[in-house]
């Protein structure tokens, strides 16, 4: 599955006709993914530079 750009924490993707079948029927639901982004609290001196060369390319 791929997770749009962008996405913010707690939002949901569905994936349609993915989820568990319906009782006494064929069809399938829908299966719902909840996004959660964990944000580290510390970095390397390594990780900030990368982080920085990366913020520079989205201006």
């Amino acid at each position: 599955m791929t997770i749009p750009a962008g996405s913010q924490h707690g939002a949901e993707v569905r994936i349609r006709g993915k989820g568990a079948q319906a009782v006494g029927e064929r069809r399938r639901g829908d299966y719902i993914v909840r996004v959660e982004i964990g944000v580290p609290r510390t970095l390397t001196g390594e990780q900030r530079k990368l982080y920085r060369q990366l913020a520079d390319l989205e201006k």
